[in-house]
């Protein structure tokens, strides 16, 4: 296994840096995963899990391509410059820079939470992708919304601030504030987008990862319902409720072999992971 990481920029924006992080198979399977990453907090909470999960995939042949979103974690930009639709489009020309390298693989998606959303809008056009690994998709954007106001609402009131903060006005325009994530108007519109009647691929082969208690289940139920109607679907059931709720990182050995079982079963795919995957001292 090689680990590389690098700056990338779309064609023709040299200024929009996005950080990448590969891992690279030597020799590889012809199998490449690029991971999608959710936002807020929950990207936080995933990173250690997801660099176990590339390594442990990277180490059964595949290669495995992680990168942030512009205005977010290691990659350029400030946080209020991040927008959904610019990583749309971000997302369909790293896929194509991707497939440069390897020689058009079967690139495959791995999506968390938003990650998985947003896959999923990107598959609608993208007719070469075939298969989507998705962890706990929102289903609703507009309840994870709703959620996150709520959880900003407490967080206010339990360290005894004012019951809500006024907008956030930057370079003369209005943000919502989460917390420290500065959320613009195009990024509202678009997340409450996703849910019942959004776009969504055909001719797929999708994975949808859910934990014991996680996304509520009407949601879960809805989008794995709509998707059948014209892609295989199937369901794995993890018993993870901590994930989300701690705020230490439980233990993931489990839910790193129990993805890496999923990807084995598909044909050609991988064997499942060992705890070691995961590194005893958290590094990524």
């Amino acid at each position: 296994m090689k680990e590389d990481v690098y700056f990338w920029s779309p064609p023709g924006e040299p200024r929009r840096a996005i950080f990448v992080h590969a891992h690279l198979a030597v020799p590889g399977s012809g199998r490449v995963v690029i991971f999608v990453n959710p936002l807020f907090d929950e990207k936080r909470r995933v990173q250690r899990f997801q660099a176990g999960l590339a390594r442990a995939l990277c180490a059964q042949g595949a290669s495995v391509y992680r990168y942030d979103h512009f205005g977010t974690g290691d990659s350029g930009g400030e946080l209020h410059e991040f927008d959904c639709a610019v990583s749309l489009c971000d997302l369909g020309s790293l896929c194509a820079a991707i497939r440069e390298v390897h020689g058009g693989c079967a690139l495959e998606i791995f999506g968390i939470r938003f990650g998985a959303d947003l896959g999923m809008r990107y598959a609608c056009s993208d007719t070469a992708l075939r298969r989507l690994w998705l962890l706990e998709p929102l289903g609703d954007g507009a309840r994870f919304l709703k959620e996150q106001r709520v959880r900003r609402q407490m967080h206010r009131k339990i360290n005894r601030m004012v019951a809500d903060a006024p907008a956030v006005i930057v370079a003369g325009r209005e943000y919502d504030d989460h917390q420290g994530y500065l959320v613009s108007p195009a990024v509202r519109a678009f997340m409450e987008e996703l849910g019942a009647g959004q776009p969504l691929p055909e001719g797929k082969r999708f994975c949808l990862f859910r934990f014991t208690r996680g996304a509520p289940r009407a949601a879960a139920g809805a989008l794995r319902a709509a998707l059948a109607k014209s892609n295989d679907v199937r369901t794995e059931e993890i018993g993870c409720p901590e994930f989300w709720a701690t705020q230490e990182p439980p233990d993931l050995a489990e839910l790193t072999a129990r993805v890496c079982s999923a990807f084995h079963s598909q044909p050609g795919c991988f064997t499942p992971a060992t705890a070691s995957a995961n590194r005893a001292d958290g590094s990524e």
